[in-house]
């Protein structure tokens, strides 16, 4: 089964799906789901009737199913002891790119639609409660007590496209999914032309019962009328509730897919081992004063290792990228494998730690 992408126009679509549906609302309760790891679903009581919302990956969307829910994580119980019984004031999607933001009387949660779909919680000043995952990246940090940023992007908006010398450079600095200009593109062969027809598309009303595929690698939905693409005459939503609660059924999972879940899996837990050892100093002596001293790094290699497993490269593949990067990171040249057997960065540490 092909794979959805999700783009910023799709997320234009959650926006005004919920204002709709949401809004005004409450939740009742939230769980984690058992076949997706990063995914939750939202028990929503409505005037009217109540309703599941599923998030998962990149996608927000009411269901017509009982998807699976698994045990609680902490984070989750979190935000279930915040947010029971809480009145959805707005539902925002911030600045055209793929995030959503939930505003209650007291709190924003956060929907990062991207990466590794990052949930945040965070109080009305935007400093973070809590967060699914804890991340580090160039300009900003991902972590209870730090103040959330939002994500800086040099890509204009598509609706204010400039003039530029070819294909390549509109795409590089829009922030339009590549698929959609190459297609206008083709269609056309005049930058001008797609750069006004962009303008038009993100101005127009979101379609509520239909939308347009285009299929290159992967399977790309528009809720916006392109002529000459494929029609599904049914919503977004009943698309992707009907992708997602069929796509772990029939997908049967590869063993080489299944250990690099797993190793993924098992670096999210890395912070809690971190924190362990930093704990425990006197006790594990060299290897705790190691990693105190390292952290930082640690921190860095550990995201860039997930980045490179969600591109679906191997270990070899995500070495030989990490070592570009051995002056900036020098406990590069520490790490002996990235063992996917035993789901283990495995680092040389040296001893004698003074």
């Amino acid at each position: 089964m092909d794979k959805i992408l999700v783009n910023n126009l799709n997320v234009k679509y959650f926006e005004n799906l919920l204002k709709k549906n949401v809004v005004n609302n409450y939740i009742q309760k939230i769980q984690a789901l058992e076949k997706f790891e990063d995914g939750i679903k939202i028990k929503i009581k409505g005037k009217e009737s109540n309703f599941d919302l599923i998030v998962c990956n990149g996608a927000i969307f009411i269901t017509k199913y009982n998807y699976e829910t698994s045990e609680k994580k902490a984070f989750i119980g979190m935000l279930n002891s915040i947010f029971k019984n809480e009145k959805i004031i707005t539902i925002t999607q911030k600045n055209l790119e793929k995030i959503i933001i939930f505003e209650t009387a007291k709190n924003y949660l956060i929907f990062e639609l991207f990466s590794h779909n990052n949930i945040i919680l965070t109080d009305k000043n935007y400093n973070i409660i809590g967060c699914l995952y804890k991340e580090v990246w160039d300009k900003r940090e991902i972590k209870p007590g730090k103040e959330y940023l939002f994500p800086h992007s040099d890509k204009s908006s598509p609706l204010k496209v400039g003039n530029y010398l070819d294909l390549k450079e509109l795409i590089g600095k829009t922030n339009v999914p590549p698929s959609l200009v190459e297609f206008l593109y083709k269609k056309d062969g005049n930058l001008e032309a797609v750069g006004q027809k962009l303008k038009e598309i993100y101005k127009v009303e979101i379609l509520r019962n239909a939308c347009f595929l285009i299929k290159t690698k992967k399977l790309e939905y528009f809720p916006v009328t392109l002529e000459e693409t494929e029609k599904i005459n049914k919503s977004l939503n009943d698309v992707l509730d009907d992708y997602f609660y069929s796509y772990v059924d029939t997908v049967e999972e590869t063993k080489d897919s299944k250990k690099v879940r797993e190793l993924t899996t098992t670096l999210k837990k890395m912070d809690e081992k971190i924190e362990e050892f930093k704990e425990n100093i006197s006790k594990y002596n060299d290897s705790a004063k190691w990693i105190e001293q390292n952290y930082n790094q640690i921190e860095e290699v550990k995201a860039a290792v997930e980045r490179g497993l969600s591109f679906n490269k191997n270990p070899k593949e995500i070495m030989d990228l990490l070592n570009n990067f051995k002056n900036k990171y020098p406990i590069i040249g520490q790490i002996n494998i990235i063992d996917l057997k035993n789901k283990k960065i495995i680092f040389s540490i040296p001893q004698n730690q003074q």
